[in-house]
């Protein structure tokens, strides 16, 4: 029997907590349908099958599909009949994968990989693929963090905009993982906007969605400085500073709000 050794280019931790996988999956109201993201063994997976209306578990690893191999999903999982296994990379994942009724009402649930776990965040809030109504996923400590507003960074600011709520499920050590990464982990939950609040935002900050990519760029270069005050890096952009508070000037960044950045990008742009 050949033995499954996690492959770092996949940024493979595979969770061995039975205690952590209960509290994900309990974090998620049942009956739903669930959307995971990389399967591993099926250690999260089995737990998600429980309570879910149905699980789509999407791997990557080739050898997880493999017959010979004991480790194969439908060896293990064959008598399930609310499982489906997709081997394909998340990040290529579409819409036509998957049921379309599916897709109309799902939950996003995953112990993220944590070189892509940005990536894979974005794609579910900015990208052509259907949107979840939450997103439940495990992801390294400092970036979890700076989502719920700790040390903020872009995703901060980023996931402010597509989700109403924002909070931690709980926090977990490395030693929960095989192998043991150098940090520690945090499950943190998203609840997205639905359309009609998606278009409130739109209206409050200003911006039409053929801006908003515009916006990021904007608000990314502005971080890249996020030590300076507004009025230093702000100076040569904005030619009526009288029409702000002028407060906002000596604030840097990471201290504004999405409406108070929109309305320095909006008075600079014009």
């Amino acid at each position: 029997m050949r033995k499954i050794f996690s492959k770092k280019s996949l940024g493979q931790n595979f969770l061995n907590n039975h205690s952590v996988a209960i509290s994900v999956s309990s974090s998620i109201e049942k009956n739903q349908n669930v959307l995971e993201v990389g399967s591993g063994f099926g250690f999260l997976t089995k737990f998600l099958a429980e309570d879910a209306k149905k699980v789509y578990s999407i791997e990557k690893d080739d050898r997880f599909f493999d017959e010979n191999l004991t480790t194969n999903y439908q060896k293990i999982f064959g008598d399930l009949k609310n499982i489906e296994f997709v081997h394909k990379d998340i990040l290529d994942l579409e819409n036509s994968d998957l049921p379309e009724d599916f897709l109309k009402d799902f939950v996003l649930v995953g112990n993220l990989p944590y070189n892509i776990s940005k990536k894979i965040i974005q794609k579910f809030l900015d990208g052509s693929f259907s949107k979840p109504k939450e997103i439940v996923i495990m992801l390294q400590k400092e970036v979890g963090e700076q989502i719920l507003g700790k040390n903020p960074s872009f995703m901060t600011f980023f996931t402010d905009f597509f989700c109403k709520t924002k909070e931690k499920v709980l926090f977990v050590s490395r030693e929960n993982f095989s192998p043991k990464p150098k940090v520690d982990s945090i499950v943190i939950k998203l609840v997205l906007r639905n359309e009609i609040e998606m278009k409130k935002i739109f209206e409050d900050l200003k911006i039409s969605k053929l801006e908003l990519e515009s916006f990021w760029k904007f608000l990314k270069i502005f971080l890249e400085h996020k030590r300076k005050k507004i009025g230093f890096l702000a100076k040569s952009r904005i030619q009526k500073r009288e029409d702000f508070d002028i407060k906002i000037f000596d604030k840097r960044i990471t201290d504004l709000s999405l409406q108070e950045i929109s309305e320095i990008y909006y008075r600079t742009k014009n």
